[in-house]
């Protein structure tokens, strides 16, 4: 865990404050993010998904850039250039960080410039419990953490029944020249036209195919990466917020927990 995030804490925070991020600089450098399934319907309509291997498995993300340390979706003014922005970046600069023995904490970074006595949100109430503001916010990432451990789950399932094959990624360069980009797997589509029925009926029960859908149908969005790398929109875009007309963390997109519901989309 890095020095500056620290568990959210009485003895620590009581007489801070805390404020909400008007920038996506934060995310500047990530070139994938993490995303939980129950998201994945509404994402694959404007971003490219992907899978990256995690130890001995698989995580669903988002595919934000196609070189180092580069997320096409920031732009140079710090907006978000989509109307959709993934769970992971909505809750900052609070976050849910995991021990070595795997327990959970809700916790702050401390140097995101969003926490100290100028900010104008308190972290705890008179009685010493989590303010009205920040239980909204801690209430948003055990939902996505909930959804995570789900994700997961049906992520392995891919590995299991072999679903899901390298996805290298030629890009052409200014230069005349190309790279490979390298470490995305993608459903392997052919061997899912091959499944017996038995198989597929097996693949079916395990509740994978809206994960696996979403992927596929996402993958045309990769172009829209390297489009919006070489344009870097014009910063006086209107920029997408973390909460909705009401000013409210929008947690719609956690509204089907177990299940994703495409009549939605």
């Amino acid at each position: 865990m890095s020095s500056a995030i620290h568990p959210v804490s009485l003895s620590r925070h009581q007489a801070l404050r805390w404020g909400n991020f008007d920038s996506y600089q934060f995310a500047a450098k990530d070139t994938v993010c993490p995303v939980v399934m129950s998201e994945m319907p509404k994402a694959a309509c404007q971003l490219p998904l992907a899978f990256v291997a995690s130890g001995d498995a698989f995580m669903p993300v988002a595919v934000l850039g196609l070189t180092a340390q580069t997320n096409a979706f920031v732009g140079a003014n710090g907006l978000w250039q989509e109307s959709y922005v993934p769970a992971q970046y909505r809750g900052y600069p609070f976050l849910i960080a995991r021990t070595e023995k795997g327990e959970q904490l809700f916790c702050v970074n401390e140097d995101s410039g969003l926490v100290g006595e100028q900010h104008n949100q308190a972290f705890f109430d008179a009685e010493g419990n989590l303010s009205p503001a920040l239980q909204k916010v801690f209430d948003f990432w055990v939902q996505v953490e909930a959804n995570r451990v789900q994700t997961q789950r049906f992520a392995q399932a891919l590995k299991e029944f072999d679903l899901l094959e390298p996805w290298e990624i030629t890009v052409q360069n200014e230069e005349g020249g190309s790279y490979q980009v390298t470490g995305l797997y993608r459903v392997n589509e052919q061997r899912l036209n091959s499944l017996s029925d038995e198989v597929f009926a097996q693949v079916r029960a395990s509740g994978v195919l809206p994960m696996l859908y979403c992927q596929l149908f996402s993958m045309q969005h990769l172009g829209k990466v390297a489009q919006k790398a070489a344009q870097r929109i014009a910063e006086n875009e209107s920029q997408v917020t973390l909460t909705d007309q009401k000013g409210e963390l929008d947690l719609e997109f956690l509204n089907q927990d177990s299940t994703i519901n495409f009549g939605g989309l």
